[in-house]
């Protein structure tokens, strides 16, 4: 068992970092790509309509993570009649959880529509509201995508659902650049996003159809009490993708709030460069989450511990040497990398480094928490202290400019932090009785 669990993590960890890889070229790539088609002005008003996206991410409410424990526990101990209740639920949960989120989007639109558009001079009106369309029909697929993608742990083939969800990202990803390139605008760049995202989404359930067999008995399995429990997991485990959103559009909108479009686009570019960081690291927690729940339901201790202790080992020594690199070359890279149309703020750089190995120390250890359900004050926690890392970030902006934001948020995320490691260090310390 032990030798079978290793090859299906090498596997799943070697998809996960050539996707992780994949993603970063192509980031790399991608925004001097926009910021020669669109200029930095109309670039930062993409961004900020883009953060759409991440808001639609929410009404998954961490559905996708505590369903899919449940899947894959169910079909550690053979129950796929169990399989089968959890996802029906888990889809009509999530269907109700992304038409609320949407009406809000829509509501705050017909009422503040006239001082949002205002607030993107790059973009006509009429353009801005196509646009914002468009990236909401992409954000549904990108939820619905995301959760079903996710089957694939059931059978235990975690490296072909990374690969799926990498085509799937990627996709859309070189759509928006190319487009761009070739003189179109946003809403044309978001149009042919959506059209590449639903392609995959088709090619994905006919792949689904043959191989998750159990899928079968979706029609006539639904149950009222697996919904409920479901919807008090997610309740708590909301708070997490919540958080993950504050933390990625909340500082954005504090930037364009406090300094404007272009500052948004120079905060942006210049974070993205640094969560190299953020994407490698966890690929050890993400490669171990099936595993984990699998052998957490069927009682193999020393299994959970023998992970637990690889991941305090891996995680450190991956961001240290992570950090080495930038230091040593990530003002020239970041240079050539825009072509020097930004100016280089040091102390930006450090403190986005500093918040991203942070938060990467945490999202690779917090696997332990989440692919067991247990959940519940560790996510109270994480909102908590990333509205706190915001707040403080707001404040301190006027004293040190745009340093001040990831500043707020690294002092504020060393919190969960530690209450991951504590977790971590009881879980390697864990013996079978």
């Amino acid at each position: 068992m032990v030798s079978l669990r290793a090859g299906r993590l090498l596997r799943a960890g070697m998809a996960l970092g050539a996707n992780n890889v994949g993603t970063v070229i192509v980031q790399l790539l991608t925004v001097p790509a926009l910021i020669h088609a669109w200029q930095p002005g109309l670039y930062g008003e993409w961004l900020l309509l883009s953060t759409v996206l991440g808001y639609l991410a929410m009404s998954d409410l961490g559905l996708t993570s505590v369903a899919h424990n449940r899947i894959d526990a169910a079909c550690a101990r053979g129950d796929t009649a169990a399989a089968s209740r959890s996802f029906l639920a888990s889809l009509i949960i999530l269907g109700v959880a992304v038409g609320g989120v949407l009406l809000i989007v829509v509501v705050a639109a017909a009422l503040f529509g006239a001082t949002m558009w205002d607030a993107l001079p790059a973009m006509p009106a009429g353009e801005a509201r196509l646009t914002l369309g468009l990236l909401l029909v992409d954000g549904v697929l990108l939820v619905g995508y995301s959760h079903v993608v996710n089957l694939l742990r059931s059978v235990q083939r975690v490296a072909e659902l990374t690969t799926w969800q990498s085509a799937f990202r990627l996709s859309g990803m070189l759509a928006v650049p190319a487009v761009a390139l070739l003189g179109g605008r946003p809403w044309a760049a978001a149009l042919a996003s959506l059209l590449v995202h639903a392609a995959f989404f088709f090619a994905l359930v006919v792949r689904l159809r043959g191989k998750v067999t159990w899928l079968r008995l979706l029609g006539t399995m639904f149950d009222r009490s697996e919904a409920k429990t479901l919807a008090r997991l997610m309740a708590t485990f909301a708070l997490l993708p919540a958080s993950t959103a504050l933390y990625l559009q909340g500082a954005l909108i504090v930037v364009g709030a406090l300094l404007g479009p272009v500052a948004v686009a120079l905060y942006s570019t210049m974070r993205t460069f640094t969560r190299l960081i953020t994407q490698f690291v966890p690929i050890a927690g993400s490669a171990m989450w099936s595993e984990l729940a699998h052998a957490n339901a069927s009682g193999d201790r020393v299994g959970v511990a023998r992970m637990a202790r690889l991941l305090l080992w891996v995680t450190p020594a991956v961001v240290f040497g992570l950090v080495a690199v930038y230091a040593i070359g990530g003002e020239t890279f970041y240079q050539a990398w825009t072509g020097k149309k930004f100016t280089f703020d040091h102390w930006l750089f450090v403190w986005l480094i500093a918040q991203a190995s942070v938060l990467a120390l945490a999202t690779t250890l917090e696997v332990l928490i989440l692919s067991v359900n247990q959940h519940a004050r560790y996510a109270v926690l994480y909102l908590l202290t990333t509205a706190a890392g915001l707040v403080l970030g707001y404040m301190l902006v006027p004293a040190v400019g745009l340093a001040g934001v990831p500043a707020g948020g690294t002092v504020a995320a060393l919190v969960p932090l530690a209450y991951c490691v504590v977790y971590a260090l009881r879980a390697a310390g864990a013996r079978s009785r």
